[in-house]
């Protein structure tokens, strides 16, 4: 089963959007 590059990119951004709010949400914990 071979995965067309768009939904790679489409998989990758999701991913980094999934780091980004993990990396965001404990410092707004912390904060308040």
């Amino acid at each position: 089963m071979k995965i067309p590059e768009d939904w790679l990119a489409v998989i990758l951004a999701f991913a980094l959007l999934i780091l980004a709010l993990v990396g965001a949400i404990p410092p707004a914990l912390i904060k308040f």
